[in-house]
């Protein structure tokens, strides 16, 4: 039973990986940018296209306090 449980969660992910790694990383070069993001300890990040333009944007769930809510960026 063990054995079928893993083999089904291993073929559910699998375009979930494989399409992660079709993701280019951002690039970037900027030495004096200084970012203080965080949206919590237990946060779910969720990358897609939200607003419909296009691009990845990102929401991130946050169930913990203070951050509890649904972050938009």
């Amino acid at each position: 039973m063990r054995t079928l449980l893993t083999t089904t969660i291993v073929v559910l992910f699998l375009p979930v990986i494989s399409a992660a790694q079709q993701l280019q990383p951002l690039k970037y070069n900027n030495p004096g940018l200084a970012v203080d993001l965080g949206v919590g300890l237990w946060a779910w990040p969720v990358p897609c296209d939200a607003d419909g333009d296009g691009d990845y944007d990102l929401l991130v769930a946050c169930p913990d306090k203070p951050s509890n809510g649904v972050w938009f960026f």
